[in-house]
């Protein structure tokens, strides 16, 4: 939602500089520059693909541009559900449910705290890599656009000169080079606002799953242990953020009794 919202900001910025300028839309448009630019630019990122399904490369794409608010809480919550010995149930959506599930799982069978640590975070791991792998595929994208917004320009510039030669009036010599431009403005666009932001949210979106993985592995490991419900609660207690630490980690331990 952050980066739909994000795109928004920058259309409003883009029209009011529009409107400042008397300037339409339509003077910024022009089909080679955008196929160049569109076109390279997904060439490239079919042949740097990383090595995943396609729908778990959606599913974190997806994730990037719907995933705004912080999940914190609601993991510390279904962990204090685990810990009241309420087992997971649906098909869990996210690595950190995932991990309450599996553990759950592995219980029931009589693996050893340790066994059940080295299983759960070999799992955090890969799903770790795959996510920050696409992630790097995205960011790694934003050094394209320019370079075939540049390869436009050239095509444009080299179009202008060939005017040139045969006779156009400077009023077409204008808007030759300014087509030619636009070209450059797109790549420009593409790399600083789509692929570099999203790659870095991408990057975020794994380090936060990272961390809400470990605290549902963090309550598994400690239902093996057969820890004690109160210490159990000040360990989940040391993920919350600061500013939740007291009320709002109260209110959740009250939700879920």
């Amino acid at each position: 939602m952050k980066v739909i919202l994000g795109f928004i900001v920058i259309t409003l910025g883009f029209a009011f500089s529009l409107d400042h300028l008397n300037q339409s839309v339509s003077q910024y448009w022009d089909a080679i520059a955008f196929f160049m630019v569109f076109f390279g630019t997904l060439s490239v990122a079919v042949i740097t693909s990383p090595s995943l399904k396609v729908g778990n490369i959606f599913k974190f794409l997806m994730r990037s541009l719907f995933a705004g608010k912080s999940l914190r809480e609601d993991t510390v919550k279904n962990s204090l559900n685990v810990l009241k010995g309420r087992i997971p149930t649906g098909e869990p959506s996210r690595i950190d449910q995932r991990i309450l599930l599996d553990g759950f799982e592995l219980l029931r069978l009589g693996y050893s705290a340790d066994k059940i640590r080295e299983i759960l975070s070999n799992r955090i791991y890969y799903y770790i890599q795959d996510a920050s792998s696409v992630a790097q595929w995205i960011r790694g994208l934003s050094k394209y656009p320019p370079a075939f917004g540049l390869a436009g320009t050239v095509l444009g510039l080299i179009h202008l000169m060939k005017g040139l030669s045969e006779g156009a009036d400077p009023k077409e010599t204008g808007v030759r080079m300014a087509v030619a431009l636009v070209a450059t403005f797109y790549g420009i666009i593409v790399a600083n606002v789509v692929t570099n932001p999203i790659g870095d949210k991408l990057l975020n979106n794994a380090k936060e799953d990272q961390n809400l993985a470990e605290i549902s592995l963090a309550t598994i490991v400690m239902i093996a242990e057969k820890t004690d419900y109160l210490t159990a609660i000040e360990q989940l207690n040391n993920y919350m953020p600061n500013k939740f630490k007291q009320l709002d980690f109260n209110q959740v331990m009250m939700d879920a009794s």
